[in-house]
Formats: C-alpha cells, sequence, structure tokens
C-alpha cells in the first residue's frame, strides 16, 4: 500500500470521526446537518478522486480543483460561523427570559407573609 492511499484512509477516517462527532452530539437542524453531510460527502470524493475537483473547477470556469477546494472551505467557515452566531443569540435570549422569570419569582412576597431571598 502506498503513502498516498494511506494518507487517503486516514483523511476519510478523520471526516467519518468528524461527521460522527457532528451528528450526535450537536443540536442542529435537519437543515444544517443535510448542509453539513453534502460537504462531508464532497470532500470525502474529493479524498478518493483529487482529478474530479479540476473537473467540476474547470466545468464552473474557475482553473484549478485547489481553488474550488479553497473556496468551499471558505463557504464552510462562514456557514460554521454563522450558525455558532445564531446559536449564541438564542442561548442569549434563553438566559435572559430565565433572568427576568427568577428576579420576578425573587420579588413576589411568599404566601406566608415572608419574603424569599
Amino acid at each position: 500500500m502506498t503513502w498516498l492511499w494511506l494518507f487517503k484512509l486516514f483523511a476519510i477516517a478523520v471526516l467519518a470521526v468528524v461527521a460522527r462527532l457532528f451528528l450526535s452530539q450537536a443540536r442542529s437542524v435537519l437543515r444544517d446537518r443535510l448542509i453539513v453531510l453534502a460537504l462531508l460527502t464532497g470532500l470525502v470524493a474529493a479524498v478518493l478522486f483529487p482529478e474530479s475537483t479540476s473537473w467540476v473547477a474547470t466545468k464552473l470556469g474557475i482553473g484549478r480543483g485547489v481553488d474550488l477546494a479553497f473556496y468551499v472551505a471558505f463557504l464552510l467557515l462562514f456557514f460554521v460561523v454563522a450558525a455558532l452566531n445564531a446559536r449564541r443569540r438564542d442561548l442569549e435570549r434563553s438566559v435572559t427570559v430565565l433572568t427576568r422569570e427568577v428576579s420576578m419569582l425573587k420579588a413576589r412576597p411568599s404566601e406566608s407573609g415572608n419574603e424569599q431571598l
């Protein structure tokens, strides 16, 4: 077995681990999961058939396959950043709502006349 095939097997194994971690631990919507799976499938295809990226890049008018790979990587990076930012905003809203509810519960006098601290 050549070094190239060992590298390809290693790269595919890493992609499989990343996919497994994302799908099992990430709380994401179905759309996000499908996008990540499609991109990971494309990466596996690019690892197995590197000449295919050059062919696709030529058809898209990009020039080289490695340029196409960088463009896709940047798109994936922006997608992940946007998804994480949206998740962060949702968590901030949840914390705000919970904080308000706890504050209002503490502000109400108890039924026995004693206030809770």
